[in-house]
């Protein structure tokens, strides 16, 4: 009897778990169905709302590509430390820790250097305090691309990425990007 009793606790629980994983997005979370881009619901502008991570994983030309197919400006470009730590607050009040995101910069051989895609403008020099340990280092070709990672130290750091792996993806947005629903 309490084999049975058992059984069927399981079988309502795998029901009522797969009821809600089949609920419209609209109702089962806060993001667009099409590409799993968090929408953020503020009530007033907040300059984090600038910023929308992604819930899917993808390589970096798809994450930009998403991005741009949402209306949203395309991988996140981060200025300054200012703006990381912004990123840092929005990323971890969404609860997006213990993931690694692409964003929008690229490595350019030929200068040695790391250049954000859609201003053309090179990393600031103040990147150099924020990479993971053992970051940048090794080989880098054109294929390399700039990725914010949740460190085991609970920080968020830069590290780099090869292109043709998956991550999450950072989505930087305009001012008709504010508050989707």
């Amino acid at each position: 009897m309490e084999r049975l009793i058992r059984s069927l606790i399981f079988f309502v629980i795998v029901t009522i778990l797969s009821i809600g994983s089949s609920c419209p997005s609209s109702l089962a979370s806060p993001t667009t169905a099409k590409t799993g881009i968090k929408a953020h619901n503020k009530t007033r502008a907040d300059p984090g709302d600038k910023y929308f991570p992604s819930i899917n994983n993808g390589q970096w030309n798809q994450g930009k590509r998403d991005c741009r197919n949402q209306d949203y400006l395309g991988l996140a470009e981060i200025k300054d430390a200012d703006e990381l730590d912004l990123i840092k607050r929005v990323l971890e009040d969404n609860g997006d820790i213990a993931s690694t995101y692409w964003v929008g910069a690229k490595y350019v051989p030929s200068l040695k250097k790391f250049r954000w895609t859609e201003t053309s403008e090179l990393v600031g020099d103040w990147l150099d305090g924020e990479w993971e340990e053992g970051y940048p280092g090794g080989f880098m070709n054109a294929q390399t691309a700039l990725q914010l990672k949740y460190t085991r130290d609970g920080e968020w750091k830069f590290r780099t990425g090869v292109t043709s792996h998956n991550a999450r993806y950072l989505c930087e947005g305009n001012e008709s990007s504010r508050n989707r629903s």
